[in-house]
C-alpha cells in the first residue's frame, strides 16, 4: 500500500511540473507572437511589394499597381482589367489573407511558433496538416496566381 501512495505522490509532482513547463511554454509562445508576429507581417508584405515592383519593372510599365499604404493591408490592381487583390493582417488573431474573387485567390495564413520563431502555415481543409510557408513563396506565388488567372 505505502508504494502505491509513493508512486501516486510522484505522478501527482511530475502533473505539477508539467504544468508549470507548459504555462512556461505557453507563455514564451505568446511573447513570441507578440514580438515577432507583426515583424514577420512586415517582412512579408514588403517581399510582396518587391515582386511587385520587380515584375513592373520587367514588364517596362506597371502591369499592377500597389495601391495601400497602410501597414497591416494590401491592396494591388491589375491595370488591364481592375482586378484586385486585397489582404491583410489581423494582429489580434496572428492571421494574414489574401483574396481576389476575380482571380479566385483565397488564402488565409495563421502565425504559429516554430523553433523560437513566427512562421506563417496553412492548413490542409481535408487532414488539418500545417504546412509552413516562408515569406519568399508566400509573395511569390500570390503575384504568379493573381497574374496568372
Amino acid at each position: 500500500m505505502a508504494d502505491q501512495t509513493k508512486i501516486l505522490a510522484q505522478e501527482c509532482k511530475s502533473n505539477l511540473q508539467q504544468k508549470e513547463l507548459d504555462k512556461v511554454a505557453f507563455i514564451e509562445e505568446q511573447r513570441l507572437l507578440r514580438t515577432l508576429g507583426p515583424k514577420r507581417w512586415a517582412e512579408m508584405r514588403q517581399l510582396i511589394k518587391e515582386q511587385v515592383d520587380q515584375f513592373n519593372l520587367e514588364k517596362g510599365h506597371n502591369v499592377i499597381s500597389w495601391d495601400d499604404s497602410h501597414s497591416y493591408r494590401i491592396s494591388i490592381t491589375r491595370k488591364e482589367d481592375g482586378a484586385k487583390l486585397e489582404g491583410g493582417y489581423e494582429e489580434q488573431t496572428k492571421l494574414a489573407y489574401f483574396k481576389s474573387p476575380k482571380t479566385a485567390v483565397n488564402l488565409r495564413l495563421t502565425q504559429v511558433v516554430r523553433r523560437n520563431d513566427v512562421v506563417f502555415v496553412t492548413a490542409n481543409s481535408n487532414t488539418k496538416a500545417e504546412f509552413v510557408n516562408t515569406a519568399y513563396d508566400i509573395a511569390y506565388g500570390l503575384i504568379r496566381d493573381f497574374l496568372g488567372r
